[in-house]
């Protein structure tokens, strides 16, 4: 991606990019141009707009016009409250070709996209923080093609010991409901087998990190669902727990080690493992690059949160960071500069 922007307004610019996806095989070039504001209504308010145009420059894609109206309310230091709302509307093409090999000519439909998200967080205390989120996403198409939905509701809390700094632990219920029939599978006589229709998903987890000295982090986690599948005359349903920990041990300033176990079973079914070990270097201030390898593994990512329960290598890039990361001109927050 690569282009420019231009400030022609206080809080409003003018942006034009050229994106450029899989450079080798089906290659395929965009170009967007739009607007970018924000508004400050008043010092506890603001309104974000945004007006985006897609165009396909090469390849096969569909073009796309979008536009984003968002708010966020801040009354005091103890409330959050925000939301969004964005409409994409993306238009049908003639399919020439799939994977660079010439086919039957077939329209690819147009359709409306509708996607809402809505934040509400309260700091109760220094230590207690509760928050409230809700994503809904709707898919309007122009022919005969069913429309699609999906709606996550979650709460959660976070903790942590400000006196100390030793223990921090977040829980999150979610209720996850998703709708589209356009997932089907197929027999290998090209028999229709079955038509996904969605599903409903209850997942709750806790996870919590206890750092009890210098050189050692302890990490714990928690977790369990109950999914049911739906499918064109019947449904499936499944329940699945997950639990197991993380130990890192600081070698020095730079190097760690950590070994990890989970273990995720279901009542009356399979048992499966996650076993590894990995190796942890800070390159700079807060952002670190590791390599693992884990002997056994399972993969759920419902249950896992940021944990890689794969088997095999795998290597990790991770960077922590908070609201003062682009304040380096504020002497408070940058130390170098005079005070």
């Amino acid at each position: 991606v690569f282009g420019f922007d231009t400030e022609y307004m206080e809080g409003g610019t003018v942006f034009n990019e050229y994106r450029m996806y899989d450079s080798f095989g089906a290659r395929q070039g965009q170009w967007a141009s739009g607007l970018r504001n924000l508004w400050h209504v008043s010092p506890a308010l603001t309104l974000q707009t945004g007006f985006e145009q897609l165009q396909v420059l090469d390849g096969q894609g569909q073009e796309s016009t979008a536009a984003t109206l968002a708010a966020e309310w801040r009354p005091d230091e103890l409330w959050l409250v925000n939301g969004r709302l964005e409409w994409l509307r993306t238009d049908a093409i003639n399919v020439e070709s799939v994977g660079g090999l010439p086919t039957q000519s077939w329209l690819s439909q147009g359709y409306d996209s509708w996607l809402s998200t809505f934040t509400v967080a309260r700091k109760l205390n220094r230590d207690w923080t509760v928050l409230a989120r809700n994503y809904y996403l709707l898919n309007d198409y122009d022919g005969d093609r069913e429309n699609s939905y999906e709606d996550r509701a979650q709460v959660g809390f976070a903790y942590r010991d400000t006196d100390t700094n030793r223990v921090n632990v977040l829980g999150k219920y979610e209720y996850w409901t998703r709708r589209d029939r356009s997932v089907s599978e197929w027999t290998r006589d090209d028999d229709l087998l079955s038509m996904s229709e969605g599903y409903d998903k209850h997942v709750a987890s806790v996870h919590a990190d206890w750092h009890p000295n210098r050189v050692w982090w302890l990490t714990g986690r928690v977790a369990g669902k109950r999914q049911t599948d739906y499918f064109q005359a019947e449904s499936d349903q499944y329940t699945a727990y997950l639990a197991g920990m993380r130990a890192t041990y600081d070698l020095s300033e730079r190097w760690d080690l950590s070994a990890m176990g989970y273990q995720m079973w279901s009542p009356g079914g399979a048992r499966q493992y996650a076993l590894g070990a990995e190796v942890g270097y800070l390159l700079t201030s807060n952002l670190w690059l590791s390599a693992g390898y884990n002997v056994r593994g399972f993969r759920d990512d419902d249950l896992t949160g940021g944990e890689y329960t794969n088997d095999g290598a795998f290597l990790r890039l991770r960077f922590k960071f908070d609201e003062t990361l682009f304040d380096r001109n504020n002497p408070a927050v940058n130390r170098a500069l005079p005070r």
